[in-house]
């Protein structure tokens, strides 16, 4: 029996599939690669929009809660001025700055946040320290920026896992947190990424 029934215009039924098969492959293999080329954009721009908003979120909760912290500490030493204790809230044992304890007011409404005047202790910021706190009447403060430094009173957090010490993201943060304060205010360790606060010096 004859097949030429069965053959189209281009001649035998599989030279034409063939043909066809051709012009359709190529095609999808350029959209393949343009979509492959895309999510490989996508993914790179995922990444740097992630890390920016980690940036941002250190710089600004950091400098958020300094900030407080700073003006309790300010608070107590004004409110209380004329009494007989008044005075800057010492360095508690555990260094935290959420013991702090402010001398001039009346024994058991002394702490800094649940006393006279109650305010929120800001909770650490994600991946970083407690804050912790330092007072010198006089003398260096070991923790509060280079050795030497004259005594004061400090504040200060670092990130929790030493590889974020060179972790852009909290490098920038850290950095844009310092840089909203003076240069005298504001001191950075590149080799540990403490932020320290310098609240007053001596």
């Amino acid at each position: 029996m004859s097949l030429r029934g069965f053959e189209n215009a281009r001649g035998s039924p599989d030279r034409g599939l063939a043909e066809d098969a051709g012009l359709v492959v190529g095609p999808i293999i350029w959209i393949l690669g343009i979509v492959a080329a895309l999510a490989l954009l996508v993914g790179q721009g995922s990444a740097d929009f992630g890390a920016a908003i980690t940036s941002d979120r250190i710089s600004e909760t950091l400098t958020a809660q300094a900030s407080l912290i700073r003006s309790k500490i300010f608070e107590c030493w004004l409110v209380t001025q004329g009494r007989p204790s008044a005075g800057w809230p010492t360095t508690p044992a555990s260094g935290l700055a959420s013991d702090l304890l402010c001398p001039g007011d009346p024994a058991g409404s002394q702490s800094l946040w649940t006393g006279a005047r109650p305010a929120m202790f800001p909770a650490a910021v994600t991946g970083f320290s407690s804050w912790q706190y330092a007072y010198s009447p006089s003398g260096s403060i070991a923790g509060c920026g280079p050795a030497g430094n004259s005594g004061g009173i400090c504040i200060w957090t670092q990130p929790l896992i030493q590889s974020n010490a060179s972790n852009p993201a909290f490098v920038s943060g850290v950095a844009a947190a310092s840089g909203k304060f003076s240069p005298a205010e504001g001191n950075v360790d590149p080799s540990t990424l403490r932020f320290t606060l310098w609240i007053r010096r001596n």
